[in-house]
């Protein structure tokens, strides 16, 4: 396996072998210089292969979900890879044959997994009915009884729940781990795991995954549905249920599913269309709750797998954008919903920019930077993107107005004046505004690139209607918010009149 670069590790990028960089160059775009496209570690940069590039090194950072690129040929120029990443071709056809020749062996190992992700799946869909129908996390065995008396549903503790997950663990690191004993005896198997991920079970289960047929703003589009009766699953694939079943997986089967999933990319050309398009598809429901508890809400907010930086990876690339509009249409654009509710939903941060908004960032607003998929995304759905945009400048601003709110509701009889003027420059999302407007900024300079007048026309009114309506929005709700202090402070004033009127006829 892989290991991540790590804290200070030193790593390079190759700008003549990044695929990614030599497509922005036809587009005739600045790239940003704090941007990299392409890692490669010491051992695989430092080879004659790259004798002569242009290259950066970049040292001291955290690098530890990053992997070294070498022997990826969708991310990398194959013809430069190191010694040790080279002959994944010659592979293909060696299995190819293999197969041919051991047809029922090959079939045997099919059915044993499939067989084993259905013993599995069957489990974590009992524990999410349990959890997310019926709402039946509890603190102690004594409520749960007492509940049990009175309603046939079924009722859990927190230490039962937290015993079953782990039992579902158990079996996934089993399922993974007998994955890798036999990629040890027979390397070649690596192809193997593409074809089993994108198998469907073809078996019963009670888990469905829908559409809904009526679009609500601030909801995901898609349904995960666990049923009472199972039904034959003719749809949805290993891959997707893993992905539906994510809020159970635990940090250690993550990152050993990643890098198999990892590996299954250096030999399979086209594996990472569909590991793309069903992740943008189902990421709502893949983030894993930080206190291990699931609650009855739209989105989960926790930590997103680990598998999101194999998606980063491959979401600026022209083919795959097409791929995602093509298959997605509109909800190419999920992520950049679900990057709003998220900020909304961050009370009382510690940090200003973590892991989980740099994935979302990553992937809401990278495909942004190229002018060819902003074109496409401009003309095919310029309203929705444009919305929005907005609507996280919205949460932005809001968020912030709320955490101000909150520090002038908590400390009012010390310098009300100085805390009032601290709302006109306190920002606990400096860096992610930063973000913003360089998102703003890239669009416009995208718009001038395509130089397509009718496009601009179309473009710039909704821009200034959306933007007319967020001002409106945040002027509404700083009006909410003066009217809320107001009564604070109108509540400080009658609490020490009395004071004082009870301390006059004291005296």
């Amino acid at each position: 396996m892989q290991e991540g670069l790590g804290q200070g590790a030193q790593f390079y990028e190759c700008l003549d072998c990044s695929h990614i960089r030599k497509e922005i160059q036809n587009t005739k775009k600045q790239i940003d210089d704090d941007q990299f496209y392409l890692v490669l570690c010491e051992e695989c940069f430092l080879t004659p292969q790259h004798k002569g590039h242009k290259y950066k090194k970049i040292e001291g950072c955290d690098t530890s979900q990053f992997k070294c690129h070498c022997g990826e040929s969708n991310i990398m120029d194959k013809n430069f890879f190191c010694n040790c990443h080279r002959g994944f071709e010659k592979s293909k056809g060696i299995f190819e044959k293999e197969y041919q020749n051991h047809t029922k062996m090959w079939k045997g190992i099919e059915i044993f997994f499939l067989d084993m992700f259905h013993l599995l799946f069957d489990s974590i869909i009992d524990l999410n009915k349990i959890a997310e129908e019926k709402i039946v996390i509890l603190d102690n065995e004594k409520q749960v009884n007492n509940l049990k008396k009175n309603n046939k549903n079924q009722y859990i503790t927190q230490e039962q729940y937290k015993h079953r997950t782990e039992r579902i663990n158990f079996i996934l690191r089993l399922i993974l781990n007998k994955f890798n004993e036999l990629l040890e005896i027979n390397p070649i198997l690596l192809h193997f795991i593409p074809i089993i991920f994108s198998k469907t079970l073809t078996k019963p289960i009670a888990l469905r995954f829908i559409k809904y047929d009526e679009i609500i703003p601030d909801r995901c589009k898609w349904a995960r549905i666990f049923k009472e009766q199972k039904e034959v699953n003719n749809n949805l694939t290993i891959y997707e249920v893993l992905l539906l079943s994510y809020n159970l997986v635990d940090n250690q089967n993550d990152q050993i599913l990643t890098e198999l999933l990892r590996s299954a990319l250096k030999v399979n050309n086209t594996f990472y269309l569909t590991l793309c398009e069903k992740f943008m598809k189902m990421f709502a429901y893949t983030s894993r709750p930080q206190n291990g508890v699931i609650q009855k809400r739209v989105y989960n907010i926790g930590f997103f797998p680990s598998l999101s930086y194999l998606v980063i990876d491959y979401i600026s690339f022209q083919n795959t954008f097409d791929h995602l509009i093509t298959t997605l249409g509109d909800d190419i654009l999920g992520p950049m919903n679900y990057l709003s509710l998220y900020l909304s939903a961050r009370q009382n941060v510690v940090a200003d920019f973590d892991e989980q908004l740099y994935i979302l960032m990553s992937i809401s607003f990278e495909m942004l930077s190229f002018v060819d998929q902003l074109k496409v995304l401009l003309q095919k759905y310029p309203e929705q993107l444009i919305s929005n945009l907005i609507r996280i400048c919205f949460a932005l601003f809001t968020n912030n107005s709320v955490t101000i709110k909150q520090e002038i509701s908590q400390n009012l009889p010390e310098h009300v004046s100085t805390k009032l003027q601290k709302m006109l420059f306190y920002s606990q999302y400096k860096q992610i505004e930063k973000v913003m407007i360089m998102t703003f900024v890239n669009i416009f300079e995208g718009l001038l690139l395509i130089n397509n007048q009718k496009l601009i026309q179309k473009v710039i009114p909704l821009f200034v209607h959306q933007y007319c309506l967020g001002v409106y929005n945040c002027q509404q709700f700083l009006n909410q918010l003066i009217n809320q202090l107001k009564l604070r402070i109108l509540q400080f004033l009658c609490h020490y009149y009395k004071l004082f009127t009870f301390t006059y006829s004291y005296f």
